[in-house]
C-alpha cells in the first residue's frame, strides 16, 4: 500500500495529457467568470424592474393580469445553485493548473472531484427540471381534459 502511494506520487504525466488539462482548466476557469457575472447580472436586472405592470384585457377591463418580475425567492436560490456550480468548477480550474505546474497528483485528484462534483448538482438539477417540466405536461393536459 505505501509502496502504491510513493508510485502515485511519483507518476508523470504526459505531456500532450498536461497540455489538454491545462486548456480545459483554463477554459473552465473563464466558464466559471463569465456564468457567475452573468448570474450577478441577471439577478440585478431582474431585481430592479418595476414590481408589477398591469396589462388590461378584455371587454370593460374586466380581466387584469399583473406580471411580475423575479421574487426574491426565486433570485436567491439561482445565486445559490449558480454560486455552488461556480465554486466546484473554479476550484477545479485552480487545482489543475497548479496541479499539473507543480506535478502535484493529489492535488489533479481533488481538482478532478470538484469537476466530478460540478457535474454532479448539473445532472441532479437536469432530473430535477425534467421531471417538473413533466409534471406540468401532465397537468397542462388534465386541464385540458375537464374543460
Amino acid at each position: 500500500m505505501i509502496m502504491e502511494n510513493e508510485a502515485y506520487k511519483n507518476s508523470q504525466l504526459d505531456p500532450y495529457l498536461k497540455n489538454s488539462i491545462l486548456g480545459t482548466a483554463k477554459l473552465a476557469g473563464i466558464t466559471a467568470i463569465l456564468s457567475i457575472a452573468g448570474t450577478i447580472v441577471a439577478a440585478i436586472t431582474s431585481l430592479s424592474k418595476p414590481k408589477s405592470t398591469a396589462a388590461k384585457e378584455g371587454f370593460g377591463d374586466s380581466a387584469i393580469f399583473n406580471f411580475e418580475g423575479s421574487s426574491i425567492f426565486s433570485v436567491m436560490i439561482s445565486l445559490i445553485i449558480n454560486g455552488l456550480l461556480f465554486y466546484y468548477l473554479f476550484r477545479f480550474s485552480k487545482m489543475s493548473r497548479r496541479a499539473v505546474q507543480n506535478d502535484h497528483n493529489h492535488l489533479l485528484a481533488s481538482g478532478f472531484y470538484s469537476l466530478a462534483a460540478y457535474f454532479r448538482i448539473v445532472s441532479i438539477l437536469l432530473i430535477l427540471s425534467s421531471v417538473l417540466i413533466a409534471l406540468a405536461a401532465l397537468g397542462m393536459a388534465a386541464g385540458k381534459t375537464f374543460n
